[in-house]
């Protein structure tokens, strides 16, 4: 016999994984992570959530590394950390002409999200798009201005 899935509310996924609500609803629209209507509330697979959004320590939060040495820890090409961060997957926490310090934590969970979608996928093109699905900060959303 096959288990159900178990569905939560994305409020709580989002609060859960560290990952902002608009983020999970374009997850969803992208097929990455199943996801229904319950009365007036959306809830997430949460298999999904944690095949996809894996847990981050909580003790590299904040905790500043630079590039070349995260690159090192994390057996990642440091250009692909750099890619990263100026596409918004990874908070840079200072930059300068030779210098690119990371938050660790945003790393690590970055790192963990294209290692694993490498394993699912069997590729990393389309492991590098799965991190963007899952990691992409959402547009921001242009003022309308009323005219009249």
């Amino acid at each position: 016999m096959t288990d159900l899935p178990t569905y939560i509310p994305l409020a709580e996924a989002a609060k859960q994984y560290h990952i902002s609500p608009s983020v999970l609803q374009q997850a969803i629209k992208a097929g990455t992570i199943k996801a229904v209507q319950v009365g007036s509330e959306i809830v997430v697979d949460s298999t999904d959530m944690k095949r996809l959004t894996l847990p981050v320590d909580p003790a590299l939060r904040g905790k500043p590394i630079r590039v070349t040495a995260a690159a090192e820890k994390y057996s990642i090409d440091a250009r692909n950390l750099d890619r990263w961060a100026d596409a918004g997957y990874i908070r840079v926490l200072e930059r300068g002409p030779k210098l690119l310090v990371l938050d660790e934590g945003e790393v690590q969970r970055a790192v963990a999200i294209f290692e694993h979608a490498c394993r699912e996928t069997g590729s990393f093109v389309k492991a590098g798009w799965v991190l963007k699905r899952i990691l992409k900060k959402p547009e921001p959303k242009p003022e309308t201005v009323k005219t009249g």
